[in-house]
């Protein structure tokens, strides 16, 4: 299977989540950056924390849910304005996995797993 290339970042990307449509990389300064699939577009949609790496991302049609390697999960709206929401702060290890349905489930480096009902 060959490998599409669909666009260099400077930031490192540590996660990623698509929607089909975007890619979403979660980076090692703490942003969000959108790149557009087909054509590679780029676009910063947000600063989740400074010095805190984006270890983890999943998404639904409306949030992205980031991980770091600080142990906090941050609810960001995709398209909009809202301001970001910390789910998640009181972890004290690095989030290494993030899965969503109607909970959101994450697993640690302590190699712990826990869940979160999403409100």
């Amino acid at each position: 299977m060959a490998a599409t290339f669909i666009r260099r970042v400077q930031e490192k990307p540590l996660s990623l989540f698509s929607d089909g449509t975007y890619c979403y990389m979660g980076t090692n300064k703490g942003n969000i950056i959108r790149v557009t699939i087909s054509g590679g577009a780029r676009a910063v949609i947000a600063l989740v924390r400074r010095r805190a790496k984006i270890t983890a991302l999943a998404g639904d049609a409306t949030y992205l849910y980031a991980g770091d390697d600080r142990g906090r999960i941050t609810r960001v709206k995709i398209a909009g304005d809202a301001a970001n929401l910390i789910l998640v702060n009181n972890i004290r290890s690095p989030v290494t996995s993030i899965f969503l349905s109607t909970i959101l489930y994450f697993g640690c480096a302590n190699g712990k797993v826990y869940s979160n009902a999403i409100t």
